[in-house]
């Protein structure tokens, strides 16, 4: 059986990028995960890589699956997870993901390459930034906000 990731809400009203139409703990997307490499600009994190996800809306699923801990990872076996959430693979209507652009560091991804460049102003890369993670999460991209550190 494939590794999975599911991820749920964190609501926290406090913060202006805060999902606000979710109730917190909502389950709202599972990935197929294609692979897992040490972030770039984080020595403390891992980016995980998908290439296809579903949607799903399961309320209370960040407590089934977690017993309700703070700590927001939790590891569980694929079957383990999905009896939790009463879910199975087979349900879900699986999309392809295709990134706007590499997600894995030094990765050619094919017809990306030849793709014409585009000089953007940073307002514009932003917003199609914004509008590519609305596309392919299903959130409002009004919820999204991206920090540049310079």
């Amino acid at each position: 059986m494939p590794s999975y990731l599911i991820s749920s809400t964190v609501r926290n009203r406090r913060e202006t990028w805060a999902v606000k139409d979710l109730e917190h703990g909502t389950a709202f997307l599972i990935a197929k995960i294609t692979g897992c490499f040490k972030s770039p600009d984080y020595d403390d994190r891992n980016v995980i890589t998908f290439d296809e996800y579903a949607e799903i809306h399961t309320p209370k699923a960040w407590k089934m699956l977690t017993d309700g801990q703070r700590y927001p990872v939790a590891y569980l076996s694929a079957q383990e997870a999905f009896l939790r959430i009463e879910v199975t693979p087979e349900q879900l209507e699986w999309k392809k993901f295709h990134p706007s652009s590499p997600s894995v560091p030094n990765t050619v991804i094919p017809g990306l390459a030849e793709e014409k460049t585009e000089k953007l102003s940073l307002n514009e890369a932003i917003e199609r930034a914004k509008k590519d993670i609305s596309n392919a999460t299903g959130i409002d991209s009004s919820a999204i906000t991206i920090s540049i550190k310079i």
